[in-house]
């Protein structure tokens, strides 16, 4: 029988930018008991709740980059979050702290959460004829989300607008994805 594991339990850093001129999207953010994460094409906003991390409340207002995350997700079994970063522990007894992203040095930016903030549509769902899609961005997000054996839900707001998606059953999750930009009727 093994162990509980108290860490995260989604890949959000499967969501992060990896673009060294955008290494502002190279973060996961935390704020008001969610984690926010984008590369520009997919944003996920997640309620911590979907996650086994000890003390989350000390999440807020701090950010840690898309590396230490994957490393925190797949190395450890307890992830207590401190004041001063993760602090993390094996099965084997070894402890480590990871130190959260240091905010005043541009590279990890709260800003960037409100910005974030503003792309949820804020108009009622349009019909819509046709819409491109990178099914590989979709799959990426479906790597991030807490899914549902339900399905998800899509919301569109129009041609080449973001089409926000929640997973039918799972509360206090959502995903938006930027469609393929369609000219014309092809």
């Amino acid at each position: 029988m093994s162990k509980e594991k108290f860490n995260f339990k989604t890949n959000l850093h499967m969501i992060a930018g990896t673009n060294d001129l955008r290494p502002i999207m190279h973060y996961i953010y935390f704020k008001d008991g969610y984690a926010w994460v984008t590369d520009a094409h997919v944003l996920i906003k997640q309620h911590l709740d979907h996650h086994k991390v000890l003390n989350p409340e000390n999440l807020n207002g701090k950010a840690i980059h898309r590396r230490v995350f994957q490393m925190v997700k797949q190395k450890f079994e307890v992830v207590t979050a401190t004041e001063e970063g993760l602090r993390c522990a094996d099965s084997f007894g070894n402890k480590v702290l990871f130190n959260y992203a240091n905010t005043e040095s541009g590279d990890a930016d709260f800003n960037f959460v409100h910005n974030m903030e503003t792309i949820f549509p804020k108009t009622e769902p349009a019909e819509v004829s046709q819409i491109g899609m990178n099914l590989n961005i979709l799959n990426r997000l479906r790597k991030g989300m807490v899914l549902s054996d339900i399905g998800c839900k899509f919301q569109f707001y129009g041609k080449n607008r973001a089409i926000l998606i929640t997973s039918m059953g799972i509360d206090k999750q959502t995903g938006i994805i930027m469609p393929v930009m369609i000219s014309g009727d092809e």
